[in-house]
């Protein structure tokens, strides 16, 4: 049981201090940030961009469901 518990307190330190994946987390968010600024913005790319997002938003829930 001890051995169970340090190999995973081991695994569980390691993957807190990982953070390969922050940079393209970051960009994702800056790419949103300037999609949702554009449309309020630009009323006129408003709908295609709209039409985007709920895109992505609807495959992100398929996804998890």
């Amino acid at each position: 049981m001890r051995q169970l518990f340090q190999s995973c307190s081991r695994h569980g330190n390691r993957l807190f201090r990982d953070d390969s994946g922050v940079t393209a987390i970051e960009y994702g968010l800056i790419t949103a940030a300037i999609g949702f600024m554009l449309v309020a913005v630009f009323p006129q790319i408003s709908a295609p961009l709209k039409n985007i997002f709920t895109q992505i938003k609807d495959f992100f829930a398929s996804a998890v469901a």
